[in-house]
């Protein structure tokens, strides 16, 4: 047995699995539109040379040191002629006047935070200093004075404090801290992000635009400054949502296998739908790339892909889904490892080969089904497992669909023509949490791709049509019911839809008209305008026939505005000191370490199993997590093994699964410290099921404050 840290230097904690088998890092998993904005703590990595200096000649080098504090090391390498040398030196980075702050990792709206500020006097002519705070966003009020004066009797450091206060806007907030005294100037820059910890919600406005109809179209925008937008999308084919349905899959906050390459798939076909300009087709490309990269880390060693990176965590669906992303993504021109490809493909073929369709339940037929959908795909159909099992009786519905897709895709569309005729294209309702993660849409997005492959234009028509309306309409959608029917309705529209452009004119409320020629299905713009307020729109259709309108209005909730909401699903948070007595979070005294413990009971009789469920706990900026992967010791305690945790600067997601009828509820508890002093906001915790939206349960978000010692 070994061990080894390399999970915690790379920043990401795949549980103790990985260092008791020291297989290091983790996960992979962006963490959505803030996480990576700013970089509070910048390494100092400076590389010189190379230098060439010729026999028995010497040379000095000259670098400026970035601001830093402390101690770097110096490395230098030297070779010539086969010869080879090296030299190190620990050297501390000191001047006369030096400044150091500490400030958390982030900070929240509204919140009141001290900043203190360390000031090191290190030689005997700094008597007198003069400290300054500035602040160049306007995200953040400097509460007290914004300058102090320090005396120094001898060398020594002061603890110099500021008062400042967040606004009500997102962004990242910019500080400097500057020291001047006996001719001296130090100073230090501050980068922190301002968030807004409550998710993003959504609203559509929509209307059908006549020809040479003109009338207003109103909307609102809403949420914290900085977080809110609206965009108009206008369409000659039903509106499809694509700017909700896309923000959606972009924001969804966790990564699993299933989640991260439904974000990435139809982002494949965006140039279907819209005209893109130079900055979507860059953030598209950046973001299937990243999603790329990402499945590496769920590969396992028998080449499929697991749920979890680095897990044992699986499922045969997210695992041909993840590769049939991976062979469109190819065929599209982006670099996609041969080995990592001709791994899964392997594996798909061997249990391809082993499997029969004998009392498999439907689950395991769609499987099999898209299985070999993916090999011939892939251009290595399986003949053999695909005639088999299109021999047998209890094949039906979508999972024929996708199996003569996989006859079609193989060179042999006249099997698949047989198999699907007078096959209904309708699929009853259904929502499934785990093994394929289905729906009815999801089948019939399915089903729509078959009939495209086939050439069966009308049948394809009326599908798309079904599809359309569920992707245009408020309904809520599991991320792989949006990315697989985005994914069809691009092929459509490719191979079937509208041709010709379309025209129209719009005018925003003081702002002039706008001329809009389109040959593409969809139209899309973002509003401009980010304060609150209600606005509207005036359209004049000038084309040959009825256009489809949407406003989308995007934001976050301010905080405080959240409400206490559960369905099929209870949830009870409790606060401890370390030896379990009940505590009080609303005002701690900094240095506390204290225990969060959540618990989560099935409620209501409708569901019995509770699988791909995910708790999100996110703290406020004064608290810090204790990750206990750092140390040997630990508290965190939990009722149910874990599918998997990610834990991050300022909060966690827990992913399990339970049944309610085994009469223990789940438990999760974190430890936790108090330790920066202010006045901070403690956000809602959320707990639902992934892929079906009638479970739910959270908690109100509250003000806390971190008190210095003896002030409670």
């Amino acid at each position: 047995r070994t061990w080894d840290m390399y999970d915690e230097v790379l920043s990401r904690s795949g549980g103790q699995r990985e260092r008791l088998l020291a297989i290091g890092g983790d996960e992979g998993v962006d963490g959505g539109d803030d996480a990576n904005s700013v970089n509070r703590f910048k390494p100092v990595v400076q590389h010189f040379g190379p230098y060439y200096i010729d026999k028995n000649e010497k040379a000095n080098h000259e670098f400026t040191m970035p601001n830093y504090v402390g101690e770097v090391r110096f490395m230098l390498v030297a070779l010539g002629d086969g010869a080879y040398g090296n030299f190190e030196k620990q050297v501390p980075v000191r001047k006369p006047l030096m400044v150091l702050s500490t400030l958390p990792r982030t900070l929240g709206l509204g919140e009141t935070v001290s900043l203190p500020v360390n000031v090191f006097a290190m030689e005997d002519k700094v008597k007198n200093v003069n400290l300054k705070l500035t602040e160049s966003s306007g995200l953040i009020k400097i509460l007290n004075s914004q300058e102090q004066q320090m005396n120094f009797d001898e060398p020594g450091s002061q603890l110099g404090t500021f008062e400042i206060q967040v606004g009500q806007q997102e962004g990242v907030a910019t500080f400097e801290v500057g020291a001047t005294g006996a001719g001296e100037l130090a100073t230090e820059k501050i980068e922190i992000l301002i968030r807004n910890p409550n998710p993003y919600t959504s609203d559509v406005v929509f209307e059908d635009i006549k020809v040479g109809t003109k009338g207003p179209l109103n909307y609102s925008l809403v949420g914290s400054k900085g977080s809110n937008s609206a965009y108009l999308e206008v369409s000659a084919i039903p509106s499809i949502n694509l700017e909700k349905r896309m923000g959606y899959l972009l924001r969804y906050p966790y990564g699993c296998l299933e989640q991260t390459t439904s974000a990435a798939f139809p982002q494949l076909y965006l140039s279907n739908f819209t005209e893109l300009n130079d900055g979507q087709k860059k953030r598209a490309d950046m973001n299937v790339k990243r999603a790329i990269d990402k499945l590496k880390n769920f590969q396992n060693s028998r080449g499929g892909f697991s749920y979890w990176p680095n897990s044992s965590y699986y499922y045969d669906w997210s695992s041909s889904y993840a590769g049939h992303f991976l062979l469109e993504a190819k065929a599209k021109g982006y670099l996609v490892s041969d080995f990592m490809l001709d791994k899964w493909k392997k594996h798909q073929s061997k249990v391809a080969q082993q499997w029969s369709i004998s009392n498999k339940k439907k689950y395991d037929r769609a499987n099999q089904a898209y299985r070999l959908f993916t090999l011939a795909l892939a251009g290595t159909p399986e003949l053999g497992a695909m005639n088999r099992m299109r021999e047998s009786s209890l094949l039906k519905g979508p999972a024929k669909y996708r199996l003569a897709a996989a006859y079609a895709l193989a060179g042999q569309p006249e099997i698949a023509k047989e198999m699907i005729k007078n096959l209904t294209t309708d699929v009853e309702p259904y929502l499934e949490m785990e093994h394929t993660f289905g729906s009815n849409v999801r089948d019939e997005a399915m089903i729509l791709e078959t009939l495209l492959l086939v050439e069966k234009e009308d049948d394809a028509n009326r599908v798309a049509l079904r599809v359309a309306r569920a992707l245009g309409s408020k309904n809520w959608m599991s991320t792989q019911t949006c990315a697989y029917s985005l994914r069809s309705m691009a092929m459509y529209v490719k191979k079937f839809g509208q041709s010709g452009p379309f025209n129209f004119e719009y005018t925003v409320q003081g702002n002039p008209p706008v001329q809009v020629t389109s040959d593409r299905p969809i139209y899309t713009v973002e509003l401009e305008g980010k304060d609150p307020g209600n606005f509207s729109i005036d359209f004049n259709n000038t084309s040959s026939g009825v256009l489809f309108s949407r406003i989308v209005t995007r934001g976050k909730p301010l905080p405080g505005s959240e409400k206490e909401k559960k369905k099929n699903l209870d949830l009870k948070i409790a606060y401890t000191d370390l030896d379990g007595n009940s505590l009080d979070v609303s005002r701690l005294e900094q240095g506390t370490d204290f225990l969060a413990k959540v618990t989560i009971y099935g409620a209501g009789s409708a569901y019995s199993r509770y699988p791909n469920m995910a708790l999100a706990q996110i703290f406020p900026g004064g608290w810090e997590i204790t990750n206990s992967r750092m140390s040997e010791v630990s508290r965190d305690e939990n009722s149910y093994q874990l599918d998997y945790q990610d834990i991050r600067d300022d909060r966690v997601y827990s992913f399990f699964g339970f049944y309610k009828n085994e009469n223990r509820p789940v438990t999760i508890q974190l430890q936790l410290s108090a330790t920066y002093l202010g006045k901070y906001y403690l956000p809602a915790t959320n707990c639902e099921a992934m892929y079906n939206d009638q479970i739910f349960a959270n908690s109100k978000g509250k003000w806390i404050d971190v008190v210095q010692t003896g002030e409670l």
